[in-house]
């Protein structure tokens, strides 16, 4: 494959990735201060199925174009890095980097409980991120309470039918 042929399927999956994170943004539970979306899921197929620099790259594009005013977050909102859901939204970037850094050591998982772990691993660091902002306006307690408690199981049934899904599909 030319170089030319690497950039474009880079390019066309940096792309894509983008697109994945902005169309699973819209598919939403409303809640306040943090709507369940699918978004985590979007950004799990990228640190399982992509590989780092196009993973990240999607995640920046997509931020990016937030940053930029672009309505592209949920609710097709563009104020989002500035709200509630700004530690989430960086939490994508850890979630992709760390998934994909250990794809790169252990290889393609293609067992289930490599798959959940990397997906639990991917979850873990977006909770993590966006409870840690959230603690700064409403402290930690209150933090946990509105923006982990009502996501654990739809995040949880997310996290089962996506590594059944890939695996599946991978053998």
């Amino acid at each position: 494959m030319t170089s030319l042929a690497i950039a474009r399927t880079h390019g066309f999956s940096v792309l894509m990735g983008a697109a994945l994170l902005f169309v699973s943004a819209q598919i939403q539970i409303p809640l306040q201060p943090v709507p369940i979306t699918l978004q985590t899921v979007g950004v799990m197929i990228l640190g399982l199925l992509f590989d780092k620099r196009s993973a990240i790259q999607a995640v920046l594009l997509y931020l990016g174009l937030g940053v930029l005013g672009l309505p592209v977050f949920a609710g097709f909102s563009n104020i989002a890095l500035v709200g509630a859901r700004a530690g989430y939204l960086v939490g994508f970037l850890g979630a992709v980097w760390a998934m994909t850094t250990l794809r790169e050591y252990q290889g393609d998982l293609q067992n289930i409980f490599g798959l959940l772990g990397l997906n639990l691993l991917g979850s873990a660091i977006i909770y993590a991120c966006g409870i840690a902002w959230l603690a700064v306006s409403f402290g930690l307690n209150q933090a946990i309470l509105i923006g982990f408690v009502p996501f654990i199981i739809p995040g949880l049934v997310k996290i089962l039918l996506l590594s059944g899904i890939v695996r599946f599909l991978r053998s």
